[in-house]
């Protein structure tokens, strides 16, 4: 307890000394239209829609005003080994071209701890959210902002730079802006330009380094397995606020999972959250397969037959494929009253079979074909009203606007 509170102390202390003397040397400093700078989740993660809106200003615009930027030293040799620029972020260089930058390229709520809110005050932050979904966030998120003194909740996190006005929002649709994002982040332009990792979905092979962050070892294996005929089911649940998931809570056996597998011809590739730490023996598991949690599985997504998921964002990129989801929802009550509040408009989005046990799993994954036709209207339906386009070009359109601006 008494560790939480000094780290509470040191944050105050840290953001008080920024609004002293970071923030004045921000709003001297000139901007420089030659310095963007793309920042990932936690310490610059390599990831999601900020990984792939790198690829597309390197490798198709030949870009060098956009840097990333990252604490991660496996990150930034992996890039630079790909030839792609990256800074530390803890670097006197990357302060520097903090300050001087006129934009930042985010998809995450992080991109403001540290000083770094203060040290690029005056850039113009292009939010990229990590996700359309149906969960409430930010703004519109009661556990967010909480239910007692929101006043002195909003000052606190005005202070500590977490209620930014960005310069622009991503949106996939005129739809998700009006219902999702307007109402949980205040912006200057909400722009319906799609999603650049969903430009890796409809077109896999669309850059030199798209399986740049992938886990290598386990796709290679997947495409062994499929080469021979198996199924591929992706396992990709969302993260819970309150902790547990399927395994730690016994709801999936899987010892029963793996039989199920092997007597059915398919393979379970478990994708976790990147954020909790998840520990499994999966030694003696054969039709089980743990992809790495903190790799990017999107430039892979095409490979799988099915999905199974359940409040996640994810379940809306899998919709441009053409193909079916399982929603496996053993903890709905749990989930909105403990970790976050659901949109009305859920019901609407469910574009699959709803199971709560593993028995309705093994149910419905038994003719995996059918299951697939069974929902093809309602899938197009809803990829018509989340989608204002489903080409490959998402970011170019955020290239586009952040250029003519």
């Amino acid at each position: 307890m008494r560790q939480n509170r000094q780290s509470k102390i040191l944050i105050f202390i840290r953001t008080f000394l920024g609004w002293i003397f970071i923030v004045p040397i921000s709003c001297l400093v000139p901007k420089s239209k030659k310095i963007k700078i793309i920042y990932g989740s936690e310490d610059g993660r390599f990831l999601d829609n900020v990984k792939h809106f790198t690829l597309h200003v390197k490798e198709i615009e030949k870009d060098d005003s956009y840097i990333y930027l990252s604490s991660n030293p496996t990150i930034c040799k992996l890039m630079e080994d790909a030839g792609l620029s990256t800074i530390n972020s803890r670097s006197i260089s990357a302060w520097w071209k903090m300050l001087r930058a006129s934009y930042l390229i985010v998809d995450n709520y992080q991109w403001m701890e540290n000083n770094r809110f203060q040290l690029m005050y005056r850039a113009k932050v292009v939010q990229i959210w990590h996700g359309v979904g149906v969960k409430k966030i930010q703004l519109n998120n009661k556990f967010f902002l909480g239910t007692k003194r929101v006043w002195l909740k909003k000052i606190i996190l005005n202070f500590l730079g977490k209620l930014p006005t960005y310069y622009a929002v991503v949106s996939t649709s005129e739809y998700f802006t009006d219902q999702f994002f307007s109402p949980s982040f205040k912006s200057d332009f909400f722009i319906e330009t799609g999603y650049p990792r969903n430009d890796i979905v409809v077109n896999p092979h669309k850059y030199r380094n798209e399986i740049l962050n992938c886990d290598y070892k386990t796709i290679k294996f997947l495409k062994a397995v499929k080469n021979q005929g198996a199924k591929l089911i992706l396992y990709a649940p969302t993260f819970r606020d309150s902790g547990g998931d399927a395994l730690s809570d016994s709801v999936l056996q899987i010892s029963e999972l793996n039989k199920f597998g092997k007597e059915n011809n398919i393979y379970f590739v478990f994708k976790m959250h990147p954020l909790p730490r998840y520990k499994l023996n999966l030694d003696e598991t054969s039709n089980i397969v743990w992809y790495n949690n903190s790799s990017d599985i999107y430039p892979v997504m095409h490979m799988f037959d099915c999905m199974i998921s359940d409040y996640s964002s994810i379940v809306f990129d899998y919709l441009l494929l053409g193909k079916t989801c399982v929603y496996f929802m053993y903890d709905r009550e749990k989930y909105e009253t403990k970790d976050r509040e659901l949109h009305d408009y859920f019901e609407n989005m469910i574009v699959g079979p709803i199971a709560k046990t593993q028995t309705d799993l093994f149910d419905l994954l038994t003719d995996i074909d059918e299951l697939n036709d069974d929902w093809s209207e309602k899938r197009e339906e809803i990829t018509n009203l989340l989608y204002e386009h489903t080409d490959d070009d998402s970011s170019k359109r955020i290239y586009d606007f952040i250029e003519n601006n």
